[in-house]
């Protein structure tokens, strides 16, 4: 166990830090933003395969969906929606597969250690 209590604000603040400055990083890489945002997850699974063995999954307390199709659905028109507005506002879809790839990990690392 940690002989410190780590703030979990703190951690979402720098994995909020990470993913802003994620585009940047993209831009001065030499490969495609496809392969970027390949290897970004690639080279993190390790990592994720790492703590999820430690059973977090487990401890933490999923709220309870009531309705989860029209929370689907709700969600997925939010999702288009951003997708939409990033394609108009950027109007490059190599920038905007790259992160949005990226942006994928958390969901990524939940299904890696729900299954693992």
């Amino acid at each position: 166990m940690l002989k410190y209590k780590i703030n979990p604000f703190f951690v979402l603040i720098l994995g909020a830090l990470a993913i802003a400055f994620s585009p940047i990083f993209v831009r001065f890489s030499d490969v495609d933003p496809i392969m970027t945002a390949f290897y970004r997850i690639f080279l993190s699974l390790p990592f994720f395969l790492f703590f999820s063995s430690f059973g977090i999954i487990e401890k933490i307390k999923f709220p309870e969906v009531k309705n989860l199709l029209f929370s689907l659905f709700f969600l997925w028109i939010i999702f288009c929606f951003r997708f939409d507005l990033l394609a108009l506002v950027h109007k490059t879809n190599n920038s905007i597969q790259s992160n949005f790839l990226s942006n994928l990990a958390p969901v990524v690392v939940i299904l890696f250690s729900y299954f693992f």
